[in-house]
């Protein structure tokens, strides 16, 4: 999928409509509400890009022999590093699903793919990245 493509599309066709709907002077409030429309257009795209990459991340990691809990571990640290849920305005304009979204949505998708298991690599994974960590 070519989420940045289509992204860059949808915006210059929103900023398109825009100026069409608003004409060449348009006052601020109609500007503002313009770009804060457009924002929430875009930010759902975005959202629904991050579902569909939560969707490959767990079928990859199965087919490749990995544990998929892995990924579910990973938001289940991110969201006690949040540590408050997200305001109405914020979920609007969030770029990415609330991270209690996607942690009920990755445990279906694990269930659904019937994964039992699998490797993390820890070690490997330590054996290779100890260079960064000097």
């Amino acid at each position: 999928p070519r989420h940045s493509a289509n992204q860059l599309a949808t915006q210059y066709g929103m900023e398109i409509l825009a100026g069409l709907a608003l004409g060449e002077n348009p006052n601020e409030i109609a500007q503002i509400a313009s770009q804060f429309g457009h924002a929430g257009v875009m930010a759902r795209f975005s959202r629904d890009d991050e579902r569909e990459a939560d969707e490959y991340g767990v079928k990859y990691l199965v087919a490749t022999g990995y544990d998929p809990a892995g990924l579910l571990s990973f938001f289940q640290k991110l969201q006690k590093l949040e540590g408050r849920k997200q305001g109405e305005v914020e979920k609007l304009l969030a770029t990415h699903p609330a991270t209690q979204e996607r942690i009920r949505r990755i445990e279906k998708l694990i269930a659904k793919s019937g994964a039992q298991g699998g490797d993390r690599k820890r070690e490997q994974f330590v054996r290779e990245t100890a260079l960064l960590r000097r």
